[in-house]
């Protein structure tokens, strides 16, 4: 009767990961609805969804599975306009509602919270000297949602069974293979001179898309992620299939590639390197020979986006990003304490400088000292609570924290949320070849 129940919710799993992966795809013709059109069918889509989920998972289990449906959509509101209109999706809500609920059941960490009330005062104080408030309030939102997760790491650390976290890791590479899908879209229509989503063009003929995403970079090292999840479950886990792997890997590098942005590309590589490098004794001569296979794909995608962007020469080309750095320091220098406050708005009127694409740089601009150690304080604890010497989905992190030195924003990149409450799930999940090389010892 076990087995039989067991197979009845894979089913109903499968088929609800590809309804949502068809449903979030389709997304990107969303501008053509109404508005209320729109927020209805949705509506009545998380609704059905829920009633079939609620029998199987908790509440905070659905809510978290939710969060991760809503990644490709989570750049726009609940009516169907940008989210530079109205900060209000789905994906917020379903993040809300996620962390009311543990609040309530008290299944949190105090340290966590204590550092949202600490950016929060910052932000408050902020607020008094800034020129755009409404500026300093939207990416402080974006930020509190984004510390939300860290609430969470205690609850999932100790609960959830191994078939839902493989479920939520599936949930993840359905929606990048959805926003993978969205991207292919826009380059099929663009040629027709139909845009779609995010996209733009650029010198020397690019064309640049994100889906429904706010940001390219966003975009490309969301795919890119996925594609190390995949990596990781195949070598460490052995949870997904090799050779659906293989082609679900080469279906994502085909759109990094439409994408064209470098970031992904680069962070992957980097961070699959220094993986073997760290690993490499739990691997046989065989994985080393995949290993091999592995990078002389990522070094057709990386020419291949290189082609896309005018040329290798392009790809290298800082764009102007370090003398940006180098033009931050005097400001940094400036107002070392509290910064010249949050919002895009106020970087541009009181440096005329483009959002530096350095995470520190960054928030040292907008925060100073004070608000960039309060910001990495939740790091630093996540990193002490979760990274323990057999978790290998932690590569995820190391790979985003890559990707953090060469794009802005990277706390209002949304999947990084998800990410933060995978690795919190499998924090004690010991790998099938560290455990052979264990045995063999």
């Amino acid at each position: 009767m076990d087995k039989i129940e067991i197979k009845k919710k894979k089913h109903t799993n499968s088929s609800l990961i590809v309804f949502f992966t068809i449903f979030n795809s389709l997304l990107i013709f969303y501008t053509y609805l109404p508005a209320t059109v729109y927020f209805f069918i949705s509506i009545i889509i998380y609704f059905f969804s829920y009633y079939v989920l609620y029998k199987k998972y908790t509440f905070p289990e659905i809510m978290l599975l939710f969060v991760i449906f809503t990644l490709p959509s989570s750049f726009v509101s609940v009516l169907g306009t940008p989210y530079s209109e109205l900060p209000i999706t789905f994906h917020a809500i379903f993040i809300f509602l996620l962390t009311i609920n543990i609040m309530f059941k008290k299944k949190f960490d105090v340290k966590y919270v204590i550092c949202i009330i600490l950016f929060c005062i910052i932000a408050s104080l902020q607020i008094v000297f800034v020129e755009y408030p409404i500026s300093l309030l939207k990416q402080a939102f974006s930020i509190v949602l984004f510390l939300f997760s860290f609430l969470l790491i205690k609850h999932f650390s100790t609960t959830g069974s191994n078939n839902y976290k493989i479920l939520s890791m599936d949930i993840y590479i359905s929606s990048a293979f959805a926003l993978g899908i969205q991207v292919l879209i826009q380059s099929y229509f663009h040629n027709s001179g139909i845009n779609l989503g995010t996209s733009a063009e650029y010198a020397y003929g690019r064309f640049a898309c994100a889906g429904l995403f706010g940001d390219y970079s966003f975009a490309g090292l969301f795919i890119t992620s996925a594609i190390f999840l995949i990596l990781i479950r195949m070598f460490f886990y052995k949870n997904i299939n090799n050779i659906i792997g293989f082609i679900l890997c080469c279906f994502l590098l085909l759109c990094v590639v439409a994408n064209t942005s470098r970031t992904g590309i680069v962070s992957l590589v980097l961070a699959l390197l220094l993986c073997y490098l760290i690993n490499f004794r739990y691997f046989p001569v065989g994985y080393f020979i995949i290993l091999i296979m592995c990078c002389a794909l990522f070094y057709v995608s990386i020419f291949a986006v290189a082609g896309n962007r005018g040329g290798l020469g392009m790809f290298l080309d800082s764009a102007g990003r370090i003398e940006n750095y180098i033009d931050s320091i005097n400001f940094i220098i400036d107002k070392p304490l509290l910064g010249y406050g949050l919002g895009l708005d106020n970087l541009l009127f009181y440096t005329a400088l483009k959002v530096p694409h350095n995470f520190f740089i960054q928030y040292l601009i907008q925060t100073g000292f004070i608000g960039m150690i309060v910001i990495c304080l939740p790091f630093v604890f996540f990193v002490k609570d979760t990274f323990t010497a057999h978790n290998k989905y932690k590569w995820l992190f190391i790979q985003i924290a890559i990707a953090s030195m060469l794009i802005p924003d990277i706390v209002s990149s949304r999947f990084l949320f998800t990410v933060i409450v995978i690795i919190s799930m499998t924090k004690n999940d010991v790998s099938i070849v560290e455990n052979q090389h264990i045995e063999n010892c």
